[in-house]
């Protein structure tokens, strides 16, 4: 059985817990059920917003920190970027050939992130648009994110 994994994320730590497909039978529900396993992040800076990549690494960002942070589940190692200060970012989402993208939620930006270099490319967002956060990419590949707008059209 392939157990769902959802990550968690508090302040200090990431929590993965296993579901169970709903076919099984009761017994066989509890039996397959699996304790929730704890990590506790390195680094203070309000970690938030977990996103899984196709290789099963887990992603989130240090909202307070200025950071980017990667969890591999199977070997316990974390991994940091950091990022310009002030960016406060918000979210993170990984595209389909593993670049990491985050909004810059207090100074307005997206920025894109290769995990193999650590290089940082920003990329402006709009006139009048402020306070980017809760990305997301569609099927197409157009990226969609959660903004403060002064004026509603663009």
């Amino acid at each position: 059985m392939r157990p769902l994994k959802i990550a968690l994320a508090s302040s200090v730590a990431l929590v993965q817990l296993a579901a169970v497909r709903p076919a099984l039978a009761q017994a066989d529900r509890a039996a397959a059920a699996s304790e929730p396993k704890l990590w506790s992040t390195p680094w203070n800076g309000r970690p938030r917003d977990p996103f899984a990549d196709q290789k099963g690494n887990v992603w989130f960002v240090g909202q307070a920190g200025n950071y980017i942070g990667r969890l591999d589940p199977k070997t316990g190692e974390f991994k940091r970027y950091d990022i310009e200060a002030g960016t406060h970012p918000h979210n993170l989402v990984v595209d389909t050939k593993g670049t990491v993208w985050f909004t810059g939620n207090a100074n307005g930006r997206i920025v894109r992130l290769d995990p193999a270099t650590g290089k940082l490319t920003s990329l402006p967002i709009p006139e009048g648009v402020r306070d980017p956060h809760t990305m997301t990419f569609d099927r197409n590949g157009d990226a969609w994110l959660e903004t403060s707008c002064r004026n509603p059209v663009l």
